[in-house]
């Protein structure tokens, strides 16, 4: 059987909260001003350590003055070793933000679709890619929602309306940013089994469960936790071992 490793990861375009909320008021300067993305190469070193096999990402740069320019998704996957990279941008703000969802794997993808998500404020979207797992494709989807739930409960609808025309082997990944497991009950309601999950957030004493993996039949589930070795975010990585 093929063995899979899944990392799910929001990354918070390297701005590096991760001491505490008052280190939020240290580092919000970054969200607007340039940074640089060397926390990018720490996760980049816990994908390699960890031999992640296919890292969904949300809350990463593909290069703006926000970053100077730096790819992030590049720069992750060069680090990783990962050589395969997708990047979905849902927020683009002239040349000083281009943030959004991304990919990178050791197995080739296939860009398939970007779906914008309902709602107001900051744009959502849901990112579809395939990969190849020896004859066999793999539909990989990414997403990172609302911080209000009135705005998730369309948002969930829609995903769960997109993956119900897909019956393949399937991940959805992301953060999904519930305040109560009861939200993603629409999702497991299709072919995709519970949700996988441990507390991500915030990093430096996780207690919230906000980052998740969706795993179709197609898989058995063999480990997951979260990394928690070095902090590179204000979200803990979430790793699952899955075989095929």
């Amino acid at each position: 059987m093929a063995t899979l490793r899944i990392a799910v990861c929001n990354l918070q375009s390297g701005i590096g909260t991760t001491r505490g909320y008052w280190h939020y008021l240290v580092t919000a300067h970054r969200y607007r001003l340039p940074h640089d993305s060397e926390l990018i190469k720490v996760a980049g070193d816990f994908l390699r350590e960890e031999g992640i096999d296919i890292a969904l990402l949300c809350e990463v740069e593909g290069g703006s003055r926000r970053t100077r320019w730096v790819n992030q998704v590049d720069l992750l996957a060069r680090h990783s070793g990962l050589g395969e990279q997708l990047f979905f941008p849902t927020r683009i703000v002239g040349r000083r933000v281009n943030q959004g969802n991304g990919i990178v794997s050791r197995l080739p993808l296939r860009y398939c679709a970007n779906h914008a998500l309902p709602g107001h404020g900051e744009p959502r979207f849901l990112s579809e890619a395939e990969a190849l797992l020896g004859d066999t494709r793999v539909h990989l989807h990414v997403t990172h929602l609302s911080l209000e739930r009135t705005l998730r409960t369309p948002q969930i609808h829609n995903i769960a309306r997109i993956l119900a025309e897909n019956g393949g082997p399937t991940l959805l990944g992301g953060d999904f940013n519930i305040s109560d497991d009861a939200e993603l009950d629409l999702i497991q309601e299709g072919h995709l089994a519970k949700s996988l999950s441990r507390p991500t957030f915030p990093a430096w004493k996780p207690m919230r469960a906000l980052d998740h993996l969706f795993v179709s039949r197609h898989f058995e589930v063999d480990e997951v936790y979260a990394w928690d070795r070095r902090l590179f975010s204000d979200h803990l990585p979430l790793v699952v071992t899955l075989r095929r």
